[in-house]
C-alpha cells in the first residue's frame, strides 16, 4: 500500500495506491519533474523504467497506453479539483 501526496502548496493527500497499481506515469508522459511525492505504507516491490523502456512499452501495448493516459487524466484532474482521493 502506498499514498501519493502533493507537497506544495502543503502537503496533501491525493491517492492511495494498491496492488498492482503504479505512479511516476505523468512525469514519464511530459517529460517534466515529478508532480507528486510516494509514501510506501507497507512491503512493496517496485520497478523503475527509464523513459526510453516506458515509450516502447506504450507503442507496443496499446492497452497499457490506455489504462496509463486514462489514470494520469483522472489524477491530474482530481489533483486540481480538491476531490478526495479513491481509497484501493
Amino acid at each position: 500500500r502506498a499514498e501519493i501526496f502533493l507537497e506544495k502548496p502543503r502537503r496533501k493527500k491525493i491517492a492511495e495506491l494498491g496492488a498492482g497499481d503504479f505512479f511516476g506515469e505523468i512525469s514519464l508522459l511530459t517529460n517534466e519533474p515529478r508532480s507528486a511525492s510516494v509514501l510506501i505504507k507497507e512491503g512493496s516491490l517496485l520497478f523503475s523504467l527509464d523513459g526510453k523502456d516506458f515509450a516502447n512499452i506504450l507503442l507496443t501495448n496499446r492497452d497499457t497506453l490506455k489504462l496509463l493516459v486514462h489514470t494520469a487524466v483522472e489524477r491530474k484532474q482530481r489533483a486540481e479539483s480538491g476531490r478526495k482521493p479513491q481509497k484501493k
